[in-house]
């Protein structure tokens, strides 16, 4: 079964619900899922400012640093 987004999301973050240790806002991933996540900046650092400077590159992207990291669950322990 794929999930979407919006689905995590509305588990995770409901409405009116601001309190982050109830347990009603626990995602439970079961043996087999899949997931991925991927985490990149949005702003420009003082690496790459430092970088377009050096190589006189002033339209390089802002999305420099990304990391991507997933997997499958192959064990689930509540």
């Amino acid at each position: 079964m794929e999930c979407q987004n919006s689905q995590i999301n509305a588990k995770l973050f409901p409405a009116g619900n601001n309190d982050p240790t109830d347990p009603a806002r626990i995602y439970k991933l079961a043996v087999g899922d899949f997931f991925s996540i991927t985490v990149k900046n949005t702003n420009r650092t003082m690496a790459t400012l430092m970088s377009d400077l050096l190589y006189n590159t002033g339209d390089s992207p802002n999305g420099k640093i990304i990391v991507p990291y997933g997997g499958m669950i192959l064990n689930e322990d509540y």
